[in-house]
Parts: C-alpha cells; sequence; structure tokens
C-alpha cells in the first residue's frame, strides 16, 4: 500500500459530479410481514458510506492522491454527514449546498448476506440554473489556482453536471492542459467534447445512439470508431458487465475478459472503472 501511495502522491485529482450517501441496513429475516407477503428485516445494524462521485473521491485518495470533490448537493442532515465523512477520509470538500433539494440517499436492506431491497431518495432535475455561472466560474478558478493534473467528470444526470458548466469547466480544463476523465449518463452523453478518457456500457451507448451493438469485438470498435467520430475522445474504455471491459486508443483495440467472484452488493464497481485506466 505504501508504494501505491507513494506512485500517486503527487497527483492532484479534481472530481466533479454527483455525490451520494450510501445507506446499509444489515440484519436477519425475522418472518414474513403480517400486513403484505414481504419479509421483515430485523435490524442488527447499519452503516453510512460515500457513495456516486464521493465513492470515486475515495477511492482515489487511497491510492495516495491528492483528491478534491466538487458537485451539488442538499442542505440538510445528510449532507452534513456528507460533510463529516469526506473530513474523515481528508477528501477536499468543494461541493455546493441547495436547500430545494435532497442529499442523495440510497438504501440498502442486506439480509442474512442477501441485498433484498434498495430505496433511493433523490431529485434527478438540473433546477440549479442559478448556480450555473456561480459553479462555473468558482471551479474554472479553482482549476486555475490549484494546478489539477486529472479532471473526473463523474455524471449520474442527478443535477450536479449541466450543458453548460460541462462546457466551461472542459474549456478550462484543455486550457491548463488537466488530463480529463468521464464516467456519463445518457442525458449528457454528447456533451464531452475532446475529452481525454470516455468511460460508458454498454447499455449507455446502445441508448445514446439508438443501436444494439453486442459485446463482441467488432461491434465494439464499430462503436468506438462512432463515439470517437461524436465526441473525440483519445481513449475509450465500454464496460460489458459480465463480458468483460473493452478498451481503445483508436489504434489498439482488445476486450479485458472477467472472472465470477461471489458478493453481496455491487455498489461503485463501475466508479472505479473510471479511474483505475488513468
Amino acid at each position: 500500500m505504501d508504494s501505491m501511495s507513494n506512485k500517486y502522491s503527487d497527483l492532484r485529482v479534481l472530481v466533479i459530479g454527483d455525490a451520494m450517501i450510501d445507506h446499509y441496513i444489515y440484519g436477519s429475516v425475522s418472518g414474513e410481514s403480517p400486513e403484505a407477503p414481504v419479509p421483515v428485516l430485523k435490524q442488527d445494524h447499519i452503516e453510512y458510506r460515500l457513495g456516486g462521485a464521493a465513492n470515486v473521491a475515495l477511492h482515489l485518495k487511497s491510492l495516495g492522491t491528492k483528491v478534491q470533490l466538487a458537485g451539488i448537493i442538499g442542505d440538510d442532515n445528510y449532507s452534513s454527514l456528507m460533510d463529516e465523512l469526506l473530513e474523515k477520509h481528508g477528501i477536499g470538500n468543494l461541493l455546493f449546498k441547495d436547500a430545494a433539494r435532497p442529499t442523495t440517499l440510497k438504501t440498502r436492506l442486506i439480509a442474512d448476506g442477501q441485498h433484498i431491497a434498495r430505496v433511493d431518495k433523490e431529485v434527478c432535475e438540473y433546477n440549479h440554473t442559478g448556480y450555473d455561472d456561480y459553479i462555473s466560474s468558482s471551479i474554472v478558478k479553482m482549476l486555475d489556482d490549484q494546478k489539477f493534473d486529472i479532471c473526473i467528470f463523474q455524471d449520474y444526470n442527478k443535477g450536479s453536471l449541466s450543458l453548460k458548466n460541462i462546457k466551461a469547466i472542459l474549456s478550462a480544463c484543455t486550457k491548463q492542459a488537466i488530463f480529463t476523465a468521464v464516467d456519463p449518463k445518457v442525458e449528457n452523453f454528447l456533451a464531452y467534447q475532446g475529452v481525454d478518457l470516455f468511460k460508458p456500457n454498454l447499455k449507455e451507448i446502445n441508448t445514446a445512439f439508438s443501436t444494439i451493438f453486442d459485446a463482441s469485438l467488432n461491434s465494439m470498435n464499430i462503436a468506438s470508431n462512432r463515439l470517437n467520430a461524436a465526441i473525440g475522445s483519445k481513449l475509450t474504455i465500454i464496460t460489458l458487465s459480465e463480458n468483460g471491459v473493452y478498451l481503445s486508443d483508436h489504434t489498439n483495440q482488445l476486450i479485458v475478459p472477467t472472472f465470477q467472484i461471489d458478493i453481496v452488493d455491487v455498489c461503485g464497481a463501475g466508479d472505479a472503472l473510471s479511474l483505475i485506466h488513468i
């Protein structure tokens, strides 16, 4: 761990996107509810973890980088919890708080080692038009002042990233020669023009282009060429679920296969792919 930390310790990384709180309720099934044909979970303990863009920042911090997190969250009890968790892990907190929305909270029920349900509390619409200029100018100034090496856009279409601030921040990164990486969602899919690394999954590509690409190398090469024509990214990573990961620099292409492991919860697995190959 020390050698890995030393390898990345000089890197300054800015993660911009939708930060969330992952809430886990662990317990065992004590029977069926008399009110409906559903199991009753007898709670044992609960956990709160950094989720979404905050989870990516946490992974980067664990590598030893100097990492800052920017985005929009609510102004509520969970935003206060977010502040505490970021401080605990030594992650720079550049989050903007909006009292008109809740902090995204994803509650997972884990019964006897099995993930049985999830409850989401969130607002997905972008309704921060009054924040755009302020957020863009604040982040652009920070990019100028602090000299970041990498900027990661972690977009879940929850409201932190708009077309306007994506364009402004990318432009600032280009001027500062900052490496840019994007984990996109469909709504802003083609907004990330000229990024260095673009990492969608297969479903997102098919939705964005109204296509039915499969997980074969030939199909992925066609998809990568189409992506390159649309946004001009230098590197493309496409996650293919159980079929592996497609990698392309538009000269060399390959699919890295996966291997099966047994896990209870895959929270953050796709997010982590956006930083592993930087």
